[in-house]
């Protein structure tokens, strides 16, 4: 049926046929495939709502934060100029939620693991592992929405 409706050119009958082909298919699948799946499921309904990744990770990235500020588990990175790193340093519950804020946001790059000039860094090896972890939930739900977005156009196209 789906390929009848691509020969139609009708873009949207097209997705909500695949949309259904892939529900069905998900008890027969096994393992990552079906977390996959779950998981795109959950997150935008296939494609079709390409807000809901967004809203998740900003809700990670701002638990995280709090974690992070609740746990006191950042220092200042060294790479500031000075006026940054003395507020930065400062004990008060606003440098506290900025270095946490700064931290959780610096996690959404992965490739900065490696990197040693970092602005604020985690001076304890779990909130490191969490936050680490945290960037590459981050980064999935981000491509999970550029997916999404990408299939909201094509459903929105103008058919023939």
């Amino acid at each position: 049926m789906r390929k009848h409706m691509d020969a139609l050119d009708d873009t949207r009958s097209s997705m909500f046929f695949r949309q259904l082909e892939l529900e069905a298919e998900r008890p027969s699948e096994s393992g990552t495939i079906r977390l996959v799946s779950e998981f795109n499921r959950l997150l935008s309904d296939y494609g079709r709502k390409p807000g809901r990744p967004l809203i998740a990770a900003a809700a990670l990235l701002a638990v995280t934060t709090l974690i992070l500020m609740i746990t006191d588990s950042t220092v200042p990175g060294g790479s500031l100029p000075s006026t940054w790193d003395t507020y930065l340093g400062d004990s008060t519950w606003s440098a506290k939620f900025l270095r946490s804020a700064m931290a959780a946001f610096q996690s959404i790059n992965p490739l900065t693991i490696f990197d040693t000039r970092k602005a604020v860094v985690t001076n304890n090896p779990v909130a490191a592992v969490f936050v680490a972890i945290i960037g590459l939930i981050v980064d999935a739900l981000l491509t999970q929405t550029v997916i999404a977005v990408r299939r909201r156009f094509k459903m929105e196209s103008p058919t023939k």
